[in-house]
């Protein structure tokens, strides 16, 4: 639907690998991908993070407390019984939530749901 609506370039269907260059965060291609078949090559800067959701309404919102850091950990690989991971999670992920966006979208399987978020990115501009 995004790239049908607004001819968004899709990089994985499943993952991307975070990797920070300077102060910039960018979404880059891996290769290998879940059952979307779709792995992109590619990196590019990381302008918000959208947790998505299943909803009623189209609503998109900034991201309350402690979702940026669900939405990263669910995301990552990593060994959670490992301190030493954890550590090293823990201060990447406070990085990435300090210096990026993260909104929520709940949303329905339908077109609104662009316009919804477009409106919702426009303000981090």
């Amino acid at each position: 639907m995004w790239e049908r609506c607004v001819g968004a370039r899709i990089i994985n269907g499943d993952r991307a690998m975070i990797e920070k260059r300077g102060d910039t965060f960018y979404a880059c291609g891996i290769p290998y991908s879940g059952t979307s078949r779709i792995c992109q090559r590619g990196d590019f800067p990381i302008r918000a993070v959208v947790i998505l959701s299943q909803g009623a309404e189209n609503e998109a919102r900034p991201a309350a407390g402690g979702e940026a850091f669900r939405a990263l950990l669910s995301g990552c690989t990593i060994d959670t019984d490992n301190e030493e991971q954890m550590r090293i999670f823990l201060q990447i992920a406070e990085n990435i939530a300090s210096s990026v966006p993260f909104f929520h979208l709940s949303c329905r399987p339908d077109e609104g749901a662009v316009a919804c978020l477009q409106e919702a990115l426009s303000i981090t501009k």
